[in-house]
């Protein structure tokens, strides 16, 4: 593993016993993580503002340093390299960004910036996706543009395959995920976009979850895709495993959901959290099913503020829908 610290060192770790292989410390603080490429033996580390530094993945030794001219803070998420050339994605200001354009040499040297780079609406502030030979870039005002690398040409390698138009007022954090021209993101719903090479153009396949507010980047497993997300009017996480190309969810959990009220019953104790969920707690404290879930997952569901009755039963009401109590 190769981390990064805002300190400016650099380390290779063994991911199975957690000693330090070898440790380099830079000049300038480092800005994100490093970037490395299975085929590629060096790493590359942008600075907090200036310059990108590149190491050997062998022993740390630095043999080359390259002066981007970025300011302090600009740069969100780690470059990528892919078929000779290295991307580096600059934020300029809160309503744009430009992705700057390095090639390199077979070893993954002599940095040079030979294109003009290319400006997006909003900043970068998610990760890029790499498709084959695509790299797929969303900036956080919903603007998404797919570029293509042709390795072979003598200039302009990189070329602007398909751009969609931004679509947000304000800025919000999303996540792509991409694969075989099919592109998933994750933000205020989840949606899937199919690349059309043949029209240049991006067509939606479905959407779901609309309103609800996603908590993590998605992931995908063969034709399983996992994501996290908060349904709206909620509190807690949802977990859904779905099938990647329909959506359809396979299974679902909650985790994180909050208990709003514990009272005694018999010679134990229920527990109901905010999604209306009905624990019975006897001699085991921990459960991990409910017994009653009369909200069967629905959105909307913020049950809070229990008011104890005389008679000894509890009412909470829902805070996202004035006309529902419990």
């Amino acid at each position: 593993m190769f981390v990064s610290l805002l300190t400016g060192t650099v380390a290779d770790v063994d991911g199975q016993s957690g000693q330090v292989k070898w440790a380099a410390t830079l000049p300038q603080p480092a800005a994100t993580a490093p970037t490395t490429a299975v085929e590629n033996p060096q790493l590359y580390v942008p600075a907090d503002h200036s310059n990108v530094y590149v190491l050997s993945r062998t022993d740390g030794s630095c043999p080359e340093v390259f002066y981007l001219g970025h300011r302090p803070g600009s740069i969100a998420v780690p470059p990528v390299w892919m078929l000779g050339q290295l991307f580096v994605f600059e934020n300029i200001g809160g309503q744009r960004a430009r992705i700057r354009i390095l090639s390199t040499s077979s070893t993954g040297l002599e940095l040079q910036e030979t294109q003009t780079a290319i400006t997006m609406e909003g900043n970068i502030v998610s990760p890029p996706q790499v498709d084959g030979r695509r790299l797929v870039v969303q900036s956080d005002s919903g603007q998404i543009k797919v570029l293509d690398v042709e390795p072979t040409a003598q200039s302009q390698r990189v070329s602007e395959l398909v751009t969609v138009p931004k679509s947000f007022a304000q800025p919000r954090l999303s996540w792509l995920l991409a694969d075989s021209n099919r592109v998933w993101v994750a933000q205020q719903q989840l949606m899937r976009f199919d690349v059309q090479v043949a029209t240049l153009s991006m067509s939606r396949a479905w959407i779901k979850y609309d309103g609800d507010q996603f908590a993590a980047p998605p992931q995908r497993f063969g034709d399983m895709l996992i994501h996290a997300r908060t349904q709206r009017g909620t509190r807690g996480v949802r977990v859904t495993a779905a099938n990647a190309n329909s959506g359809e969810a396979l299974w679902e959990t909650d985790v994180g959901v909050p208990v709003t009220y514990i009272g005694a019953a018999g010679s134990g104790y229920q527990a109901l959290n905010a999604s209306g969920m009905l624990f019975a707690l006897g001699n085991q404290p921990i459960r991990s099913q409910a017994d009653e879930n009369p909200g069967q997952g629905k959105s909307g569901l913020l049950f809070e503020r229990a008011i104890q009755l005389n008679d000894g039963r509890a009412v909470l009401m829902n805070s996202s829908r004035g006309n529902q109590l419990a």
